[in-house]
């Protein structure tokens, strides 16, 4: 699964003033205020000021709406002062959905409001000032459950049968519609999905305390010693935020915009000589493995898919069907030439 599966809105904060554009979804934040930028995490991050009661907004609608469902908020923070109530995503107004942010100990605190009742979360470990955190919180409607998670360290959780859900404004930097709880700090890379993302996603977003841009979510990644001959896609595929790492030698990629979906993986030692696909074909999750000699790959669309075998022939060029649900051709080339 990619971490673009469910991905409701990504904010970057990379811009200077006004308005923050969604880079995933459609849910662009209005300033209030003049919400500044400083370094963040990836690139610029908000930089809130909290006595001028700055914060970022969006109306409610059905894509900013939790409820009784698996859902998640992730997002780096450096606090200026944490002595203080301060919200860093909230939907709440004195009632609403949930506020995540820090307590005035210097706890994260997820609180979540129930049908009847709420759900209070403090993590165990305080945070520290000019400090970056990132922050995991999440609903596990199966089990009722929140949880939230600094950094990498070991979830925090506690019972919650049910989360309402509330007509609040979608708040970054503030709670009850701006007027409190207001952050003093750096917010960067929020992200909000509608499903619960795995130890290893969440691993992926922390990158080692490094943290990962939009741009990273959408990536392929090369390794290296793998040599790339020749890929002919007609749409969107070897994109911004491709890496290809040292070592790996590029001798033609023609790719107008991102076939090779986020997720394929190109093991060490494979030399992919020549693959035509007219769109999306060699699809999210598929491995070609290490050792393997693509030498030409014509698909229609979508047709190599997961639990497919692709078989390598060492003997001289010769030609053959794979049957899913209608046959295409791989032709083979003798590796010794």
């Amino acid at each position: 699964m990619a971490l673009t599966d469910s991905l409701i809105s990504w904010w970057s904060l990379d811009e200077t003033r006004r308005t923050r554009a969604d880079s995933h979804g459609s849910n662009d934040l209005t300033d209030t205020n003049t919400v500044g930028y400083a370094t963040g995490k990836q690139s610029n991050g908000g930089d809130f000021v909290r006595t001028s009661s700055e914060y970022l907004s969006h109306a409610s609608n059905s894509d900013l709406t939790t409820g009784d469902i698996d859902w998640t908020i992730a997002y780096w923070v450096k606090f200026d002062v944490v002595n203080v109530y301060q919200a860093v995503v909230s939907k709440w107004n004195g009632a609403g959905e949930f506020w995540i942010g820090l307590s005035y100990e210097g706890k994260a605190r997820f609180y979540a409001e129930k049908s009847s009742g709420y759900a209070d979360l403090y993590s165990t470990a305080s945070l520290s000032a000019d400090t970056w955190y990132f922050i995991t919180a999440w609903f596990d409607s199966t089990n009722d459950l929140i949880y939230i998670q600094i950094n990498d360290a070991t979830p925090e959780s506690t019972a919650c049968t049910d989360i309402r859900t509330d007509t609040k404004n979608w708040l970054i930097g503030a709670a009850s519609s701006g007027s409190g709880d207001q952050v003093d700090g750096v917010v960067d890379e929020v992200g909000f999905w509608k499903r619960l993302l795995t130890s290893d996603e969440r691993n992926q977003l922390y990158n080692s305390g490094n943290g990962v841009s939009y741009a990273d979510l959408t990536s392929v990644t090369i390794n290296a010693g793998v040599q790339v001959v020749a890929v002919n896609q007609p749409a969107a595929t070897v994109s911004t935020g491709v890496s290809v790492s040292a070592g790996v030698q590029v001798v033609a990629v023609n790719q107008p915009a991102a076939t090779v979906s986020a997720g394929v993986s190109v093991s060490a030692g494979v030399q992919v000589v020549a693959v035509s696909q007219p769109a999306a074909t060699v699809s999210t999750g598929v491995v070609v493995s290490a050792g393997v000699q693509v030498v030409a790959v014509n698909q229609p669309a979508a047709t190599v898919s997961v639990a497919e075998v692709i078989i390598v022939l060492t003997a001289r060029s010769r030609s053959f069907g794979l049957n899913s649900g209608r046959a295409f051709g791989l032709t083979t080339v003798d590796r010794d030439g």
